[in-house]
């Protein structure tokens, strides 16, 4: 019985992890997009989603983005265990 309630306090934990990372990654891409489609430079955009991942708890360094023809933005948001 208490393994179970284990094994779902775990699976609970992970599905609100991801949910959260997920979020983060959502957000910095949007801040990452809206810097280029304002104009600013693809090392302004990377600052910023950077910014927005360490706001969110996300772990910047194990993240990774990717600015593709300067104007579309992709966010992998990681967190550190």
């Amino acid at each position: 019985m208490v393994g179970m309630l284990g094994i779902v306090l775990d699976l609970g934990y992970a599905t609100v992890m991801q949910r959260q990372m997920q979020f983060a990654a959502d957000a910095a891409a949007l801040a990452g997009a809206r810097d280029l489609a304002g104009g600013q430079s693809e090392n302004t955009a990377i600052t910023r989603m950077q910014e927005i991942l360490a706001a969110n708890k996300a772990d910047v360094q194990l993240s990774s983005y990717t600015v593709t023809a300067g104007s579309t933005t992709d966010v992998w948001a990681r967190l550190s265990v």
